[in-house]
């Protein structure tokens, strides 16, 4: 979910204040995944890196832009068999090496499959 710029308020300070809308605690990780549009074609399939993720959303690094509303299928790439998540890209920006993506999760996670994303 995108931070709010409010409107600047002089009190002898010249730093912009933002409002965090994030409700759940979110865990810093890089976790390599494969990602595909949701329902689209199996075979376009894209490396992702999870930067950051949550009960509710998730943040990854693609080497080419998604567009806001698409809706991406994650599944990590290892051992373990964490749950396979569908993300809405809300914002995109483009960043050394790619493009970040804020996406917020269709389905929230629960602690066990958080966990599990998290190994």
């Amino acid at each position: 979910m995108p931070s709010e710029t409010l409107p600047q308020v002089s009190f002898g300070l010249d730093k912009k204040v933002t409002v965090e809308r994030r409700v759940e605690v979110r865990y810093t990780r890089r976790r390599t995944s494969f990602a595909r549009p949701a329902g689209g074609s199996r075979s376009a399939v894209w490396v992702a890196t999870v930067r950051d993720i949550s009960a509710n959303g998730i943040g990854l690094l693609l080497r080419h832009r998604v567009r806001t509303g698409a809706v991406i299928s994650l599944q990590p790439l290892g051992k373990n068999q964490a749950k396979r998540v569908h993300a809405l890209v809300v914002r995109a920006q483009a960043v050394d090496g790619g493009y970040f993506h804020g996406c917020e999760l269709t389905e929230c996670l629960s602690e066990q499959d958080l966990r599990e994303w998290l190994v």
